[in-house]
């Protein structure tokens, strides 16, 4: 017997029995998945270490972004540094889109949700333009980067104009 009478498409699934990702994330994109630790005082959560196999490097530079309303940043990638993506407080999208060339997902995308109540550390490695969407204000990101920031040769190459339409990936229109 058929319960829906309108035209629709059935969703796909998107986590395993065991809250596995269905989805394989684009080459070189690694999500972290860590824990809440309830402790007599509140809550720890760790979000990066150097020892972790997804990681595997010491931090250089670490900073951290707020973004008061809802905005969609600009489309941007590095060429050497690799970011390390932690929400700690509202819930952001981040669109990535494979820009390398010698890549096995080059011309791909994606979108993850992250929230502070699910902590996890995405791993976007040079090459991958990206983009950030705020749902839930305030919203602060914590980035820590494989290479210091160089004032006078920023590694930071973002998208204007005719660029922005290479990307099939519009995250003004997702929620």
């Amino acid at each position: 017997m058929t319960y829906v009478t309108v035209s629709a498409i059935k969703d796909k699934p998107s986590v395993t029995s065991n809250w596995q990702p269905v989805s394989a994330p684009l080459a070189g994109v690694e999500i972290v998945r860590t824990r809440h630790v309830v402790t007599r005082n509140g809550l720890t959560t760790e979000l990066f270490r150097s020892d972790w196999p997804e990681t595997g490097y010491d931090a250089r530079h670490v900073m951290i972004n707020r973004w008061e309303k809802p905005l969609v940043t600009d489309w941007h990638c590095h060429r050497q540094q690799a970011d390390h993506i932690s929400v700690l407080t509202g819930r952001i999208l981040i669109g990535l889109y494979d820009d390398r060339p010698e890549s096995s997902s080059s011309g791909q995308s994606m979108v993850l949700r992250c929230d502070w109540a699910d902590p996890q550390t995405v791993v976007i490695p040079a090459g991958i333009f990206h983009s950030f969407k705020v749902l839930v204000a305030p919203a602060l990101m914590l980035n820590t980067i494989t290479h210091t920031y160089k004032y006078d040769d920023p590694d930071h190459w973002r998208l204007t104009g005719e660029g922005k339409k290479q990307i099939p990936l519009d995250l003004s229109l997702l929620e």
